[in-house]
């Protein structure tokens, strides 16, 4: 399978787009990855606004910033995956 116009799998998705050009998209395993990593450093980000900030305000507003950033995240993850 060579030539111009011609697509092949391999880790991550690849198809031509033209003459001489490649687009290499990122692997199942590589968009997993950044997600869960994005999940955990928010979810310690949850845990250290929450228990460091000085005033029920800070503490309201980290709770309510983290949590809708993690539900985000899960749901896009959720949604690349089917």
């Amino acid at each position: 399978m060579s030539g111009v116009g011609s697509a092949r799998e391999r880790g991550g998705r690849v198809r031509s787009a033209g003459r001489g050009c490649t687009v290499v998209g990122p692997s199942r395993g590589q968009i997993a990855f950044l997600f869960g990593f994005l999940i955990v450093a928010f979810a310690v980000a949850l845990g250290r606004g929450v228990t460091g900030a000085q005033t029920t305000g800070g503490r309201v507003a980290a709770a309510v910033f983290c949590a809708v950033l993690i539900a985000l995240l899960v749901t896009g993850w959720i949604r690349t995956r089917w």
